[in-house]
């Protein structure tokens, strides 16, 4: 895309997102001063690479401040509200939401909007997205985990990038801390949900999910009937197509196959 061409669509991104979230006028100018300017800006100066800034934005008709502290959470929502990244999961109702990676908390309004009756449990290992997720969805009910997912409970490395969507487990940087592992069947759990409940799982782990689908019974007494993200390539098997089939096998569901992500569900009740 040549540079002309680049910067015109930025602008008309910039425009139609203004338009389409936030809350009102005076919103719509801050978002867009934000957008274009304010975090583009902190990049510069390391100093303020971690301060938080307030927007006023409208999510399925409900108005609210969300926090956002680099240009990935702002991608986040041009991604999950404006182009309806998770507009395919779950065909059925849910009674437990998991949202593995769950960023600043985009994708977890996004899922209780959908699923406005279900425990949505949130589980996200940066502390510093952590502390923006619980103040973006305390008005959600959300239920936050501040820990890796992982087959085996532990600890781990986990090496932050300065936009938060590439940090990830692994790496040895200076940027990296360690962080806690938790699994999936010791959150569900530790939340007290019912091995009986409808359980549809979203995941986004910067290419943790090989390692945690590669394994068995992640789920423990729970038998998800939907799993749903993205994926990248980064540990990444040959041949991913047969990976997500034999892991649906493991679990019980049926993999659709789709560029970039993994879908899996149940075809029966």
């Amino acid at each position: 895309m040549s540079a002309p061409r680049a910067v015109s669509s930025k602008l008309t991104n910039t425009a139609r997102r203004s338009r389409r979230l936030s809350a009102g006028p005076i919103s719509a100018i801050w978002l867009t001063l934000v957008s274009v300017g304010l975090i583009r800006l902190k990049i510069r100066f390391r100093a303020t690479s971690r301060w938080a800034i307030p927007i006023r934005v409208k999510f399925d008709g409900q108005s609210q401040t969300y926090w956002v502290r680099d240009m990935s959470h702002i991608a986040n929502l041009d991604e999950i509200w404006l182009l309806g990244e998770y507009r395919d999961i779950a065909s059925r109702d849910a009674d437990t939401v998991l949202d593995l990676g769950a960023n600043v908390g985009c994708a977890s309004l996004y899922l209780r909007s959908k699923f406005p009756h279900a425990r949505i449990v949130a589980v996200e290992p940066d502390p510093a997205n952590a502390e923006l997720l619980r103040r973006n969805t305390r008005s959600a009910d959300v239920h936050v985990v501040q820990a890796a997912i992982g087959a085996v409970p532990g600890v781990t490395s986990f090496e932050q990038s300065h936009e938060s969507w590439g940090s990830r487990v692994g790496g040895d940087s200076s940027d990296s801390i360690v962080v806690s592992v938790v699994t999936p069947d010791s959150v569900l759990r530790a939340v007290g949900t019912d091995p009986n409940d409808t359980l549809v799982v979203k995941v986004d782990i910067e290419g943790s999910e090989w390692s945690l689908f590669e394994s068995g019974p992640i789920f423990g007494s729970w038998n998800p009937v939907e799993i749903y993200g993205e994926t990248h390539d980064w540990g990444a098997p040959d041949d991913q197509e047969q990976f997500w089939a034999e892991a649906g096998q493991r679990l019980g569901l049926t993999s659709v196959s789709l560029k970039d992500r993994v879908h899996l569900k149940r075809t029966t009740l």
